[in-house]
């Protein structure tokens, strides 16, 4: 049994850095390179980064459309 908490429960919750990394699972380096190039979706609040639980969500699900770099073939 897992104890963290499933996302359906935290609707509002604030990630930082790590949190959204462990979320994607990428590098926490990947996400804020792609936060500071305005790919992934996140918010300030000082001189803190943080993201939405529901925001990074929604995003995942975008990017499962097809509309990231894909790699192709030749025949």
């Amino acid at each position: 049994m897992s104890d963290q908490p499933s996302p359906e429960s935290l609707p509002d919750r604030l990630l930082d850095d790590a949190g959204a990394a462990q979320l994607l699972n990428v590098p926490k380096s990947w996400v804020g390179e792609a936060a500071r190039q305005g790919r992934l979706p996140h918010i300030k609040l000082g001189r803190y980064r943080r993201f939405v639980l529901a925001d990074l969500l929604a995003w995942l699900e975008e990017q499962k459309g097809g509309g990231g770099r894909q790699r192709t073939r030749a025949a």
